[in-house]
């Protein structure tokens, strides 16, 4: 189906909700019933039903001359001005007055209710007002009637079925729990606080500790996720210490010593060491100067005995260096 053609089946379901918003279809049966022979009063029916018919006619005409934009108005209007109607209507009912407001503080003190009742309270509703048998008549033109219903009936269902702890007798606060799992209701204020103050708490513990051990989770894969970049950063270290090593020792090996072509692995290191630690010292500057145990500790790492690494390093170090706090 094309984009033109949702578009237009768009426009038509708009029109026909608006035309059967004026129309009234008790009449026009009622018309549809009339005898050959009329009375005078059936006459002025079959007259009114005419006069509607072509009224329609004329209204739905009207409303496919609009724009796309301007019947869409049209429509959101007739919806605001319905749902302003349902809300008047719905606070006549004698269940949505003030005096049908649930005494929580009564109820609360209660060691247990029945469904009814405890429906009945998560709608914030006094359960003596509001309960299976009175409620019934009002469930086709209130909401919260049919609300009611809805969750006694799925209360039932989920009893019966035990897929949800619930009992007979579950006490009333893991009842409200439920209820509120069922998100078809938010649990009154008025009513936590005063079975809090009973010490009946409705924080329910299953769906913190679910929400914890999944935030738990994250934490850890990203935990995980560092400390393997961590080892490979430590990798990379290694291995660019090991290139500098190489470049050191290949540094020191292009001149010749005092001692001509003579070498050994631990001269190789004295060397090494050598370009490591005193090639950039500044005499004037004692700060840019190794401590011995620096150059000692760098030796041992590279596998040289104590006492060799120990000697390498004073001998390395020049005579007229002031002793401190750096030797």
């Amino acid at each position: 189906m094309s984009d033109s053609d949702d578009t237009q089946s768009d426009r038509s379901h708009a029109i026909s909700f608006l035309v059967n918003l004026r129309d009234d279809p008790r009449l026009r049966a009622k018309a549809l019933c009339l005898p050959n022979r009329l009375t005078a009063e059936q006459a002025a029916t079959k007259e009114r039903a005419i006069k509607l018919g072509i009224s329609l006619a004329e209204y739905g005409a009207e409303l496919k001359s609009l724009s796309d934009e301007e019947l869409s108005a049209k429509v959101r209007e007739a919806k605001e001005l319905i749902e302003k109607r349902r809300i008047a209507e719905e606070a006549k009912f004698h269940f949505n007055q003030a005096g049908a407001l649930a005494d929580v503080s009564y109820w609360s003190v209660w060691p247990d209710w029945s469904i009814d009742e405890r429906i009945a309270l998560a709608l914030d509703r006094d359960p003596r007002v509001v309960n299976s048998k009175m409620i019934q008549p009002y469930i086709n033109v209130s909401q919260v009637a049919k609300l009611f219903c809805d969750l006694v009936t799925l209360a039932e269902h989920t009893r019966r079925a035990g897929s949800s702890g619930l009992k007979v007798r579950t006490p009333p606060g893991e009842f409200l729990r439920w209820v509120e799992r069922t998100k078809l209701v938010t649990i009154p204020h008025r009513l936590v606080a005063a079975l809090e103050e009973r010490g009946i708490q409705l924080t329910d513990w299953k769906d913190v500790a679910d929400s914890q051990g999944a935030t738990l989770s994250q934490c850890m894969a990203t935990i995980d996720q560092l400390a393997e970049t961590i080892n490979s950063q430590k990798a990379a270290i290694k291995t660019l210490n090991e290139e500098r090593d190489k470049l050191v020792l290949q540094a020191s090996s292009s001149g010749p010593w005092p001692w001509g072509n003579h070498e050994t692995p631990l001269l190789k290191q004295l060397v090494a060491a050598a370009e490591k630690f005193w090639r950039l010292y500044d005499p004037s500057d004692p700060s840019t100067a190794p401590t011995n145990t620096q150059v000692k500790s760098w030796l041992l790492e590279r596998n040289v005995p104590d006492r060799v690494a120990e000697v390498f390093a004073q001998a390395l170090r020049p005579p007229d260096l002031p002793p401190g706090p750096r030797r």
